[in-house]
């Protein structure tokens, strides 16, 4: 009587979507990447940095900027007022996503 032994089935880890590593899915007819854009954390920093930076250029040049009317000077208070918000946000974005790292352990 012999006795037949089966393997264990391989289970994949589940992915951490806290992780830097891209993930890559493949269109199952073609066999190619599907770009749905990047989804990363490091990415998304990217991403928000240059949006900060924007911002900022943005809100320093209308500061710089001379004021011709009532009217142009009224116009720039709310762009910039709409610019610090931005700023305002982007580092309570900061603040999450420095928090989300701390708490999985990145180095980054």
């Amino acid at each position: 009587m012999t006795r037949r032994y089966t393997r264990a089935k391989r289970t994949q880890a589940t992915p951490n979507i806290f992780d830097d590593k891209v993930q890559v899915k493949l269109n199952p007819i073609t066999g190619k990447p599907i770009d749905n854009g990047s989804n990363t954390l490091a990415d998304r920093r990217q991403k928000d940095v240059a949006a900060m930076l924007g911002h900022f250029k943005a809100l320093v040049n209308l500061a710089a900027a001379p004021v011709a009317s009532k009217e142009a000077a009224a116009a720039q208070a709310l762009e910039m007022a709409v610019h610090s918000s931005a700023l305002v946000y982007l580092t309570l974005v900061f603040m999450v996503l420095w928090l989300i790292n701390c708490s999985t352990g990145g180095t980054r």
